[in-house]
Parts: structure tokens; C-alpha cells; sequence
């Protein structure tokens, strides 16, 4: 089975996948109206964490699909699957906030992580279109170990730069 054949058949059968993202910010509100009033334990916490990831998973893997059709595919925005690529981001975002009224996200365990992974991504997805878009004619003198090297210190420095700014 293919990516293709597994949306296709989530096309024609939607029922399932609105039930899931419908109950995502519902259970949100309903676990943060639930615990309203206590002070934030684990329970409630590890609560909000599974509901964080249950969201975020599906909605950052939309959000690169959807990039990467626009970006690399070329495809219009008049052929996007609601479904596949509009419903989980809206979604993600929706449980996110629901979910930030109640608890802090620093308080949230591996929500930090997260926020790392989606930047290298996004970082991954810029240099990957730039290479695309780029038609380069070098002439050079200079050996290939050395722009091997340079290309492993732009490497390094980008997560050096990544890991102290997030």
C-alpha cells in the first residue's frame, strides 16, 4: 500500500478521521474543564501530553506534506485534500490552544523536543527547496574534500545555532 492508496481510501471513507480530529480539542477542553481547579500534577499533565501528541503528529505531518506537494510537486492550492491537509493542521492548532489555557506548555514534558524537531524540519525543508531552485556552475580549483568539510560545518553550525536559540 501506498501513501496514495492509504489517502484515497481515507477519502472514501472519512468518517473515521473526522471522529478523530473532532474529539482531539473536545477531549482538550473537556480534560482542562475537568481539571479546572486543581493545581497541575502529573496525571493532569501527562493528560495534556497524550492529547499534545495525539494533535501535533498528524498536524506537523499535513503541514509537511502539504509544503512539500506546494514546494516540490507543484501543486495548486485548488487540488488540496481538506482532509489530509487542511483538517489536521486546523486541528493542531485549535487543541493547542484549548490546551493552553489551561496548562503552560513549559510544564509539558517533551513539548521542548517537539518544538526542536519542527524547526530542524522546517530547516531540512528550506535547505532542501533552495538546493532545488538553485542551478549551480562551479569551476573550482579548490579539492572536493574541502567543500565536503564546508558543507559538514554549515551542517554543524546550523544545529549549534538551532540548539541555542530554541
Amino acid at each position: 500500500m501506498t501513501l496514495r492508496d492509504l489517502f484515497l481510501a481515507a477519502s472514501e471513507n472519512p468518517f473515521p478521521i473526522y471522529i478523530y480530529f473532532i474529539c482531539l480539542p473536545l477531549f482538550a477542553f473537556l480534560w482542562g474543564i475537568l481539571t479546572q481547579k486543581e493545581k497541575p500534577n502529573s496525571s493532569l499533565i501527562y493528560g495534556f501530553s497524550i492529547l499534545i501528541f495525539l494533535a501535533v503528529i498528524p498536524g506537523v505531518f499535513a503541514l509537511l506534506l502539504a509544503v512539500y506537494l506546494f514546494m516540490f510537486e507543484r501543486q495548486s492550492v485548488w487540488d488540496m485534500n481538506i482532509l489530509i491537509q487542511i483538517l489536521p493542521i486546523i486541528m493542531m492548532v485549535l487543541t493547542l490552544k484549548i490546551i493552553k489555557k489551561y496548562v503552560p506548555f513549559e510544564l509539558i514534558p517533551g513539548f521542548d523536543k517537539i518544538s526542536k524537531f519542527i524547526a530542524i524540519i522546517a530547516v531540512i525543508m528550506i535547505t532542501m527547496w533552495l538546493l532545488d531552485k538553485t542551478h549551480i556552475l562551479v569551476i573550482s580549483f579548490v579539492p572536493i574534500y574541502v567543500i565536503f568539510l564546508g558543507i559538514v560545518i554549515v551542517y554543524f553550525l546550523i544545529r549549534y545555532l538551532l540548539s541555542k536559540t530554541i
